[in-house]
């Protein structure tokens, strides 16, 4: 959040506030109808935990919407309460099921007959059997029913248009909680419980140079940005230019450039090669001297090959990881050997975040699956390989330490796992407990770097693989980094 934080809350709590009074007029007039429906009264409030308590407004979900007598969640049936029926596809069902509202571009079927302010009934497709912008009488697919709600647009604009709202859901098949797209932009960005904390554990200083090697869709890094109160230099990067374009919007909205930078870069081989490696104690090689003098593309996005080893002060490393803490969730397309991909990719970028960090600096490591292999076993990885760095405590702390055998007892308790309420990994604490938080499933870890990468056996092994004349000269940063790194991928 980058506004006064009071000023935020009391808004925050005028809109939830008529957003639930939008719901119980719905609520009256269908409990008129035989339905039951409840919500909560807690309000919005800020986190209780220091330095969380600075930035961080927790909006609590209202009840579970209960289907009336005549609803059958697994074969619905259009009925006197709600008589039309949209499916929408799996990805906007999940969204529903956080909280959103139906844009149209997430319809895949609909009912005739449908007007503005006609009340539908919300189906999510499971397997996508039938073909978009079909009738529902001539839907054939499979379809679970996630909610209700109120059809902001005709049939004819649900199913043909690009883009805009096309139903208010008014309930949801779980927790009750407000639509925020669009919410109070520039001011207010949302975001898991867990995923904000990574900011808080990196904790980077104003006037810090920070790179997040993985940045889009960009909330870490516009999060870390605030905190540095527009002081400094965090580096935002992702190979994607179409995602970094969309950062550099939101960075803009948020009014966070240029201490917010977003590039365009492979962040496997962000390190300039060993021919320029004598100059990185030179002022000119500094981070922010590197991007003022390079040159711009037609976006205004600088062209940087790479940076000099050890050169940040902060690393954030968030890779592409299986995601299987996310949820809701109704479809996990991972396999076994889909999960050892996500390592070996994971692993390109250890070595990047190990050179790139300067001595002293600290990296946080963070994803949102629950893979053990992925999260304690990656700790493991990096303890074992890269001796420079030392495991320290993640702190605030709000989740359970983690789990199984890779990681001591003491290693465990520096780590943070998140697991969703009725998760069984090792690493859950009792009800109540610490850790027990209704939250998305995430794993964060803390590294600070004690020796140069240069000095001793660490020095000796990534020394010699940047030797290599392939990774020399003008294309070296394309294909640098250790040997062994790309062998693994």
């Amino acid at each position: 959040m980058k506004a006064d934080t009071q000023s935020v809350l009391e808004e925050v709590t005028t809109y939830v506030n008529n957003h639930r009074k939008q719901s119980t007029c719905t609520e009256e007039k269908t409990a008129r109808d035989g339905e039951q429906v409840s919500y909560s009264s807690s309000k919005p409030y800020l986190h209780p935990i220091p330095p969380l308590s600075s930035d961080t407004i927790i909006i609590p979900h209202a009840s579970s919407f209960k289907p009336p007598p005549l609803f059958n969640q697994f074969s619905p049936v259009p009925n006197k309460l709600n008589p039309f029926i949209v499916v929408v596809d799996r990805l906007c069902g999940e969204a529903v099921l956080r909280g959103a509202d139906v844009f149209v571009r997430g319809v895949w079927s609909a009912s005739a007959g449908i007007a503005r302010d006609s009340r539908v009934l919300l189906l999510m497709d499971l397997h996508r059997d039938s073909q978009r912008g079909c009738l529902y009488a001539d839907y054939q697919g499979e379809a679970i029913c996630i909610g209700q709600g109120v059809a902001l647009v005709p049939r004819t604009e649900l199913v043909t248009a690009t883009h805009g709202l096309g139903i208010r859901v008014t309930h949801r098949m779980g927790p009750q909680a407000p639509p925020l797209n669009g919410f109070l932009p520039g001011r207010l960005f949302p975001q898991n419980l867990p995923s904000l904390l990574v900011g808080h554990v990196l904790a980077p200083l104003p006037g810090s140079t920070v790179i997040d090697l993985c940045a889009c869709p960009g909330g870490k890094a516009t999060h870390l940005a605030t905190l540095m109160r527009g002081e400094g230099v965090v580096v935002a990067c992702d190979r994607s230019r179409k995602k970094i374009k969309a950062l550099q919007t939101l960075g803009e909205t948020m009014g966070l450039l240029p201490s917010l930078c977003p590039l365009v870069l492979d962040t496997t081989h962000p390190v300039l090669p060993p021919s320029l490696r004598h100059r990185r104690h030179l002022p000119s090689s500094h981070p922010v001297a590197v991007l003022a003098t390079a040159p711009k593309n037609t976006d205004g996005l600088p062209l940087v090959p790479g940076f000099y080893p050890e050169t940040f002060d902060h690393v954030l490393l968030d890779p592409p990881c299986s995601a299987l803490g996310l949820r809701p969730r109704f479809s996990l397309p991972v396999r076994g050997q889909d999960l050892d991909a996500f390592v070996a990719f994971q692993r390109k970028f250890w070595w990047a975040a190990v050179f790139l960090l300067r001595v002293g600096g600290s990296m946080t490591y963070s994803t949102c699956t629950l893979n053990p292999q992925e999260n304690e076993e990656m700790v493991r990885y990096a303890l074992d390989t890269y001796s420079v760095l030392q495991l320290v405590p993640a702190e605030p702390r709000l989740g359970a330490p983690g789990g199984g055998k890779a990681l001591s007892d003491e290693e465990r308790g520096k780590v943070q796992l998140f697991l969703p309420k009725g998760g069984g990994r090792e690493g859950r604490r009792e009800e109540g407990k610490e850790g027990d938080l209704d939250v998305s499933g995430f794993f964060v870890a803390k590294f600070v770097k004690v020796a140069s990468v240069f000095e001793g056996k660490e020095g000796e092994a990534k020394g010699t693989a940047w030797q290599d004349e392939r990774n020399d000269g003008d294309s070296g940063w394309k294909t640098g980094g250790p040997q062994g790194e790309e062998e693994e991928g």
